[in-house]
């Protein structure tokens, strides 16, 4: 009559599970991606910080002195950052 026999919920004989091999280098994977991850974090912090300080460089020209004779030109500057 019915050739269908009925399953229970957890019965599962259908579904091959996932290899040993496979299942360590999923795992392999997954720590290369999240140290990848923390590695790139921690560039772009430090990146962001490095670029900030020199931004907080600003040069003032204090004086200028220019000697015709001699086709010198003397500059000062301050660094006010």
């Amino acid at each position: 009559m019915n050739d269908i026999s009925p399953r229970k919920i957890g019965d599962r004989q259908d579904i091959s599970p996932i290899s040993p091999i496979m299942a360590t280098l999923l795992l392999i994977v997954i720590v290369i991606a999240i140290a990848a991850i923390i590695v790139t974090y921690a560039w772009i912090t430090t990146y962001m910080s490095e670029a900030t300080q020199q931004a907080g460089v600003m040069l003032d020209v204090e004086n200028v002195y220019w000697d015709s004779d001699a086709k010198i030109t003397t500059i000062y500057v301050k660094n006010t950052g």
